[in-house]
Formats: C-alpha cells, structure tokens, sequence
C-alpha cells in the first residue's frame, strides 16, 4: 500500500491521504482488508475502483514519512467512528504507543477540533480512545480484548508483572489479568505461532525449548493460585466458544455495557468470516489458526 502511496504523492503533491490510508502511513495498526482503496482529500471529487475521496478546499495535514496525511485527530475520528470494536481499538491501541502521548493527550487533541466535535460520530470517537491502551502489544491482542468488551466480560488488565514464586529476581508478564472480588486471579493468554518461531521472541532457542520453558512458565504461575486460561486467535473469532470460555474461567460479565453487541450475546451468537477481519489481515497478529473458523 505504501508504495502505491508514495507514486500516487508524486503524480498529486497537492493530495492528501486520509482515513484508514493515513492511519496505516502513521503505523497504526490497520486491517489490510481495510486498505483494498486508499482514501484522499483532494480538491476535487475523484472516482475510480482504487480510491475513495473527499473534497475539501483547504484541509489540514502533515507530512509523515514524506506523504500529506490528516492529522492526528482526523485521522483517529475517521478510523474510530467504525460500529466494529474489533476494528476500531487495535487502531486506537497502536495509535497510543506510535504518538507517544497519553490517553488524555488524545482525547484533548480530538475534542480542540472544531469539526470533530460537532459531528455526530463524536462520542464514539472519545469512547474508543477511553478504552485503548498502549500495552496492547499487537493486533491479535487488540482483537481479543475488543472481542471480550464486546461479549460483555470485564475489560483486562494488560501486560502484568508477576513475579517467579521460585526465583523472586525474574518477571513472568502475562497477556490479560483479571482480580476477582475474593482475590481471586485469573490470567488469559493468547497463544500464537510467532512466540514460537519469531527469532526475536524464542531467543535463539528451539521449538522443544521454547514449548519446554512455556510449561515451566506456566506451572510457576499456578503456584500463585491464578485460573490460567489459555486460547488462540480462531478461539476469539468463535465467539460462541469464547464466551464459554470465558464463563467457564469465572470471568465476571454484564452484558448491558454500551459496547456490548447485541448480535454477538444472543443466538445464534456466530461470528461471520464476513464481519472479522481474518487472520492475515494483521501484519504483527501473533496466533495461529489452531480451529476452523465458523461459518
């Protein structure tokens, strides 16, 4: 996609690119399945089959990598605004850790925009912003919490330090944590193909290595008395098993929250390979697919 970017700025220098396009310029984390079209501001109305355009006479930009983008909260309310959480955050998270800036730095930028704030998308926007975290460490992390506030489970906390009851020096950070009102911990992780063959995460060591210390690893965490509950990435997208799972877990779930989807908690509760994103549309997604896909 960059690279059609960078001929199209050289052939329009007045163009600037917009939406999903500017967001994926920036580094944020953006579906490839939502960038098929690039999206421009231009001067002009422009239709073809490869772009999507917005006139405008004057907007704002700036220029990131040598290409115009929309700025900062532009860009997040157009890519934000999206109905599907599971679109909407892994953007918002990775947003947060490319800019640098806090949640409230984000959420000022959005709201000091004029035409932002009177849209009427506006507060799907800020909502979005409410819930990311920067500690999401990659698309299929983003997918899973999203998919978890939209079943209606409480939001996790992320990339928590527990410490090796066996060797109090060494740090064990898990995925997602949960504290239940009785003290009770559980602890999710996402298991996926890259925690075994990426050489920067197995550290030179091989699979029988890697799966040998992700045991050990696992049963120091259950001397702490934690619920370890474990899924892949086509576990998520089943969110009929996922709920289960999660329940099974102790979980705890309201399925009255404002982001709680009404089609994903009632029957027949089936994720459409149509309504998520598959499992290579992430560049950084961790999982492998370890379970068909529902239809």
């Amino acid at each position: 996609m960059l690279h059609i970017a960078r001929a199209i700025a050289q052939l329009h220098p007045k163009w600037i690119f917009d939406s999903y396009t500017a967001a994926a310029i920036r580094g944020w984390n953006v579906s490839y399945e939502l960038l098929d079209k690039l999206s421009i501001l231009a001067p002009y109305q422009i239709q073809t089959k490869s772009i999507i355009s917005r006139s405008a006479k004057h907007p704002a930009f700036e220029t990131v990598d040598g290409l115009r983008v929309s700025t900062v909260p532009q860009t997040l309310h157009h890519c934000l605004r999206a109905e599907d959480l599971r679109i909407s955050l892994p953007i918002a998270d990775s947003a947060l850790r490319e800019t640098g800036k806090s949640k409230g730095e984000l959420i000022e930028l959005v709201k000091a925009d004029p035409t932002i704030a009177r849209s009427r998308d506006f507060q799907r926007t800020i909502d979005v912003l409410t819930l990311a975290d920067s500690r999401s460490e990659s698309g299929g992390e983003s997918i899973a919490r999203a998919t978890m506030i939209m079943l209606g489970f409480a939001v996790p906390d992320l990339q928590v330090e527990c410490r090796d009851p066996m060797n109090p020096s060494k740090v064990i950070r898990v995925d997602f944590y949960w504290v239940l009102d009785d003290g009770t911990i559980i602890i999710g992780e996402l298991d996926g193909r890259q925690k075994y063959i990426d050489p920067t995460m197995t550290k030179g060591k091989d699979l029988i290595e890697v799966l040998t210390d992700e045991r050990l690893r696992e049963s120091r965490l259950s001397v702490l008395g934690a619920r370890i509950v474990r899924f892949s990435y086509s576990d998520v997208l089943d969110t009929v098993y996922f709920a289960r799972l999660l329940e099974r877990y102790g979980v705890p779930r309201n399925t009255s929250g404002p982001f709680v989807s009404r089609t994903m908690i009632l029957p027949p509760m089936r994720a459409s390979s149509d309504d998520v994103p598959p499992l290579e549309c992430y560049a950084d997604l961790i999982a492998s697919y370890e379970r068909d896909t529902p239809r």
